[in-house]
Order: structure tokens, then sequence, then C-alpha cells
């Protein structure tokens, strides 16, 4: 199976560090999936420090092994010559030198000296090509870009391996995404009610702090969608590799791939059923968002109502289109609803910057 390398390099010693902080953060989520990491910094001239950034388990070890064959590619000069790593002589060895956290491989360190200037540090992330996205979204976060990338045949464990464990998994997943956005909505709630209880003094801090928490709330809808997508296309990858295997299989080999099939349509639908809801939610959260800021218009003066009133209606509008569209959605199937459901996101994410930009104008 097909695997990628991607590179990202940083301008402080400090950077790699602070992107596996947020690697880790959306991996205890379930929002991305990385077989593989080796953060590696340059303190000085002399001074180099290589180590495995993530203990994944998936993959560890021979993915570090992958690592380090296409790290960084050669240097220029006679070190290039010296370490002869464009053969990938050395990544068996290198394998064995990041097997484990903090172990040290002077092969890298050799590199690292050549590549990077002091005070510039690296991070090599191992993983399927299907998460490179959303990998590289975690990477603007902290305002950086990809350096190098790579991929290669990595004779790993299918993502989809064990398809029922899979499928139950995605419903446990999801079910914590769930509690997640439950908390943030009462989060959200609590803030609504000390704004109208507060002096107009403090309205202003509560208020920033309703926006803040709303943004959140709207980043996690967008990385459940990017996931859940992410998710289907592993999927429908593995159920077009099943559909191949199955023509060509004896009786009791296909009707294993048959069970597979099965599972791998119910997982399928599953993921749809996800995805009709997150849109939903989230339209859900918008809709009361709206709410909120036609109570706060109500109660304001007669003239800011009066400049109000058209906005107001044109947001509601906007929600009713939505949701006539949201409600085509939960009806479509097959190709249609995958045209449809890439149209309504769209345009629940479109209403929502229409929203954000109305309360932000009404609060200032």
């Amino acid at each position: 199976m097909s695997s990628e390398l991607i590179i990202f390099k940083f301008p402080a010693v400090t950077g790699a560090d602070d992107m596996v902080k947020l690697l880790k953060s959306f991996q205890a989520q379930n929002f991305v999936e990385v077989k593989d990491a080796i953060v590696a910094m340059k303190y000085d001239e002399q001074r180099v420090e290589v180590r495995q950034a993530l203990n994944s388990g998936r993959g560890k070890g021979a993915a570090a092994g992958a690592l380090a064959g296409a790290l960084l590619g050669l240097p220029s000069g006679p070190a290039g010559a010296a370490i002869g790593l464009a053969a990938g002589a050395l990544t068996g060895r290198v394998a064995e030198a990041t097997r484990e956290p903090g172990a040290q491989s002077q092969e890298i360190e050799s590199l690292v000296h050549y590549e990077l200037q002091p005070g510039e540090s690296i991070l090599l992330v191992y993983a399927d090509p299907v998460w490179s996205a959303q990998i590289e979204q975690i990477a603007r976060d902290v305002d950086t870009a990809v350096y190098r990338r790579s991929q290669s045949q990595f004779a790993g464990v299918d993502a989809t391996e064990g398809i029922e464990i899979y499928k139950a998994t995605l419903v446990t997943t999801y079910r914590s995404w769930e509690e997640e956005l439950a908390h943030a909505r009462v989060e959200l709630a609590l803030l609504r009610d000390r704004a109208a209880a507060a002096a107009q003094a403090e309205r202003a801090g509560i208020q920033r702090q309703m926006a803040e928490a709303k943004a959140r709330i709207d980043q996690f809808y967008q990385n459940v969608l990017r996931t859940l997508d992410v998710r289907r296309q592993q999927i429908d990858t593995e159920l077009a590799r099943l559909e191949a295997a199955v023509k060509g299989a004896q009786a009791q080999a296909k009707a294993d791939i048959e069970r597979q099939i099965a599972a791998a349509q119910e997982a399928q639908e599953t993921l749809r059923m996800q995805i009709d809801e997150t849109l939903s939610q989230w339209l859900n959260d918008l809709q009361a968002d709206t709410e909120n800021l036609k109570a706060q218009v109500a109660k304001s003066s007669s003239e800011t109502r009066a400049a109000w009133e058209a906005r107001i209606a044109a947001l509601e509008a906007q929600m009713e289109a939505n949701q006539k569209r949201l409600a085509q959605l939960h009806k479509a199937r097959g190709a249609a609803w995958g045209d449809l459901r890439q149209s309504v996101a769209e345009a629940v994410k479109a209403y929502r910057e229409t929203l954000r930009k109305a309360e932000d104008e009404f609060r200032n």
C-alpha cells in the first residue's frame, strides 16, 4: 500500500515540537492517523537532537526506517557521498537506531547538520496519503507548510483491516465527538447567560469569549467532516478492492470476501448517516446563534432595529434554503448524495461566515 512522508521545516528549534503537540491533540480526538514521526532539532553547529515524536504503536519502527531512508535527500558536497542514503543502504540501521523513543541516529544527525541552520527544526511525518490534507491543515495552525514530500510502497497493515471492528470504531468515535460538542454547547450557553446578566462594562469581554467558543465549535465541525470524508475514502477504496477480489475467488474465499463487502457497505452507510447528522447539528447550532442575534437586535434601539431588519430577514431566508438542501441530502443516495453533500457543506460554511460577520458587526 502507498504511504507518504511529509517533511515540515521550522525557523525555530521548538517549531517541530509545537506541531507534534497539535498532532497528538488531533490523534487523541481521532481526527488524524499518523504511523510514525521523527523530530530533529539543530541547536548550534555542534549540537543536534533526533528522536521519535509519537508513540502511535501502529507502524512504529518499520515507519522509522522508511522515514530515515527518505530523509531530506542527499546534502551537497562530500557528506552526500559519505552517507549514501540515496540507495537506502542505511535504512535498516537507522530503523534500529530510531526504534526506541529518545534513541539517536548518527546518520540522521549528520544529515541534519548539513540541512538545517542553527535554531531550526524539522518534523518528518509518515502516514497514509488520505491523511495528508488534514496533516497540512494542522501545519497551517502553526504557520508552516510542506518542505518536502515523497510516496513509497509500505508493507503495512491495511487501514480497514477487520472491517467489522472498524465499523464499531466509527460509532464509538462519533459518539465521543457528539459528547465533546454537547460540552461546548453547554459552555456557550453559560456564556450567553453571563452576558445577559452582566453589567455593560463586563459584557464586551464575555462576548469575546462567546465568539472564541463559537470559533472552536465551528472548527470542531470542520474537523469532524474532514475526518469522516477521509474515513469514507478509505472504505470506498477497500470496497473497490474487495469487489475486484471476489470476481476470481474460489467458493470458500468468495464467501468470506462477500461477508467483508457487506460489512464495508454497512460502514459506508454509517459514514453517510454520520456526515448527514454532522451537517444537521452544525446547521442547528448556527440557527440557535441566529435566533440569539435576532433577540439581541430586538432589544436594541428602534434605529438599530430598523437598520438590521433586512439583514436578519436575509439570514433567515438563507437558513431556510439550507434546511431544504439538507432535507434533500437525507433522501439522496449514491452519486447524487456525493454531489449534494459537497454543495450542502459549502452552503453551511458560507452561512456560517455570513452569520459570524453579522455577529461581529453588531457586537462592535
